[in-house]
């Protein structure tokens, strides 16, 4: 599990330019979130598009 959170937080930062240290907190934060959407899809690339949406979304409103 540690190596899909530091292919998200990489994903997050490279792709919305937020520090890790945020990026580290937004997957924590929503970690159940994560967790659900990572075992319910096969595809990475696409759930990582769809967990980071959602992470930014909470990350812009807060």
């Amino acid at each position: 599990m540690d190596e899909i959170i530091e292919e998200l937080v990489r994903y997050l930062c490279e792709r919305y330019g937020i520090f890790a240290e945020e990026a580290y907190a937004l997957v924590y934060s929503e970690w159940e979130y994560v967790e659900r959407q990572i075992e319910a899809s096969g595809a990475r690339k696409r759930v990582y598009d769809r967990i980071a949406k959602h992470l930014i979304h909470i990350y812009m409103v807060a």
